[in-house]
């Protein structure tokens, strides 16, 4: 079964075009240079090159939360017109993800937060985070019913969306094969640990407790990064004339037609 970003819009495709904008354009290119820098300075064991794909991952798996049940079956196309609901679907991609995160060794407490982060917040990069995180304390079971369960084709999903990027550190792939194991698992207790991370409260993933400032700052940046490049790919993708988008595009001095050859 096909899994969609948008109508006529696969996940996949707008996942791998969400890389392809931060990298193509110059400007987010070295934006997300100096992230991946900074991100290797918040783990001794992680390489530049390392930091490097957790950067473009982080890109990659921003909409992963899409690939549940009850957002794909509301995916249709009526009167010519797209309807989709895909709300709280930021949330469900940072469950995912730090769930796939929790036990890796390799990574520090830091690293991780920012990722899930930049993640839960691609949305509402101008809001402070920890403010707009807390927010989703009262809606756990708005959020599982809006979504419902994440369906097993999101594991070829995500296999795809590797091969394609050619992501090859170990690491990366390690978040990948995780993620994909938790493909058609109930999502309850992790978004409960999310949640209660964020807030502070017991029984939280710990990476989210207590970190440096320096880590929200780096998250709002890759938040950031996430924002534009989502905006941009999914604008050319569906066409139409959002102004906004249009302004940043000619801000970069980039074109959906340099962009995907359209």
């Amino acid at each position: 079964m096909a899994i969609y970003a948008w109508c006529n819009s696969l996940l996949k495709d707008h996942s791998i075009g969400t890389v392809r904008v931060s990298l193509t354009i110059p400007k987010l290119n070295r934006i997300s240079e100096v992230i991946a820098l900074k991100i290797q300075r918040l783990g001794s064991n992680v390489s530049l090159n390392e930091a490097r794909e957790i950067v473009l991952m982080s890109l990659a798996l921003h909409d992963i939360g899409k690939a549940c049940s009850n957002y794909q079956g509301a995916v249709k196309v009526m009167n010519g017109k797209c309807r989709a609901g895909f709300k709280y679907h930021e949330v469900i991609s940072a469950v995912l993800v730090a769930e796939a995160l929790s036990n890796l060794q390799q990574l520090s407490e830091p690293i991780k937060c920012v990722i899930t982060l930049a993640i839960l917040n691609h949305h509402y990069v101008m809001r402070t985070l920890k403010i707009n995180s807390r927010s989703y304390y009262g809606f756990i079971n708005d959020v599982l019913k809006s979504s419902g369960s994440i369906m097993r084709e999101a594991a070829d999903v995500l296999k795809e969306i590797s091969m394609e990027l050619d992501l090859r550190s170990p690491l990366v792939n390690d978040v990948i094969n995780h993620l994909a194991q938790l493909c058609s698992v109930d999502l309850r207790n992790a978004l409960m640990y999310l949640i209660a991370g964020i807030a502070g409260r017991p029984g939280g993933y710990k990476f989210l407790e207590h970190e440096p400032v320096s880590a929200y700052y780096l998250a709002s940046a890759l938040a950031g990064l996430i924002n534009i490049s989502d905006s941009i790919s999914a604008h050319c993708e569906r066409g139409g004339n959002n102004v906004f988008v249009e302004s940043i595009l000619k801000e970069l001095g980039a074109s959906c037609n340099t962009l995907f050859n359209h």
